[in-house]
């Protein structure tokens, strides 16, 4: 045997023989020369190999074992992977229940059946996730109640001139002896009518800045030109109130805005305080730099705002009661226009009380 021969020159081998299903080990059988059989050739501690010890064992029981072992594991992987599909869908059953609690509720507010917020705090995502709805559902609220506030105001707001075209026309053509005197009422009508023409043309403004359509150049305008322009417009409309308009405007102050838009803005503040002030009141125009920055103020003498009344002077269609009222002819949207024009030019404007009257100032 090849094995053995190797053995005996002193090398052990193994052999896996798998056609016939035996491993066959060659082990040398080795003696160690001492000092009482040494000899010249053969000194102390050479090893000598003697025989070869030759082992077969039959690989056919480990073979059965592992065949056995093999249908074994394969049996306990199959129950593993049920069980674990088993455990996996409970768990993703109990982990989408709170998503499926959100979308139905989701469905039932898109549907108008719930108005109030939903709250699932099952998990730390799922708590986000509603409070991340119901802060945009409690703005698409707010919204849709600003609209039809806006739509309700806008209606009562064309409705009382309309009523009063309706009555004075109608007056006029079926003769009524109050109604005699055409001139006058149709005078009073055309007025009416400039009121509403105001009225929709501030709408139109509104409606074009809020949905973006309105476009908003940005080219440097000269503060002092554009106010004394401004002020020649509204010159007349002073002066047919008995008012008297002092000015203060410095040369150069540059700033990159739409001159129309801002000329309407300027145009809207002038216009409050003529139209709140009583008759000989003082209007009040400066234009320079406030801290280093562009700015311009409107003043207005003989008339106050409640300290109450300041915060909301900026919201659509609101009135103060007293001074502020339908009778001085405003549609209660002039400033809040101001403002989103003013928005639109990175600029603030704040209105506050002084000694004389009320003081609204533009920063840049």
């Amino acid at each position: 045997s090849e094995e053995v021969i190797k053995c005996l020159k002193g090398t052990g081998m193994s052999k896996y023989d798998r056609n016939n299903g035996f491993i066959e080990i060659t082990t040398p059988i080795t003696e160690t020369v001492t000092a009482e059989n040494q000899t010249e050739g053969m000194p102390e501690g050479t090893e000598l190999t003697r025989g070869v010890m030759l082992t077969s064992v039959s690989t056919d029981i480990i073979m059965a074992t592992m065949d056995v072992l093999n249908r074994k594991a394969l049996i306990l992987e199959i129950i593993m992977v049920v069980v674990v599909f088993a455990i996996a869908g409970v768990l993703a059953n109990v982990l989408i229940r709170p998503f499926d609690r959100i979308t139905k509720a989701i469905m039932e507010i898109g549907n108008g059946h719930m108005d109030g917020d939903i709250s699932v705090p099952t998990y730390q995502e799922t708590e986000h996730i509603s409070n991340a709805f119901n802060l945009l559902h409690n703005q698409m609220m707010n919204i849709d109640s600003s609209r039809q506030d806006f739509v309700a105001n806008v209606s009562h707001e064309l409705k009382t001139p309309v009523t009063i075209l309706k009555g004075q026309l109608s007056g006029m053509l079926e003769g009524v002896d109050v109604y005699r005197d055409r001139d006058k009422y149709l005078l009073r009508s055309l007025q009416t009518t400039g009121r509403m023409e105001r009225l929709i043309g501030e709408m139109l403004s509104i409606s074009r800045m809020e949905s973006g359509s309105a476009a908003v150049r940005q080219e440097p305008v000269d503060l002092s030109a554009l106010m004394a322009q401004q002020l020649a417009l509204d010159r007349e409309l002073l002066e047919q109130r008995g008012q008297q308009l002092v000015s203060a405007l410095t040369p150069g102050i540059t700033v990159p805005a739409d001159a129309s838009l801002l000329g309407k803005a300027v145009g809207n503040l002038l216009s409050n305080a003529s139209r709140y002030s009583p008759e000989g009141a003082e209007i009040r125009v400066w234009c320079g730099r406030l801290e280093g920055r562009p700015a311009l103020s409107v003043e207005n003498t003989g008339a106050r705002v409640s300290g109450d009344a300041l915060p909301h002077l900026f919201e659509a269609f609101y009135r103060e009661e007293g001074s502020r009222n339908r009778s001085t002819g405003g549609s209660g949207l002039g400033l809040y226009l101001v403002k989103m024009i003013l928005d639109r030019h990175g600029a603030v404007c704040t209105i506050e009380n002084t000694e004389e009257g009320v003081k609204a100032t533009v920063r840049f």
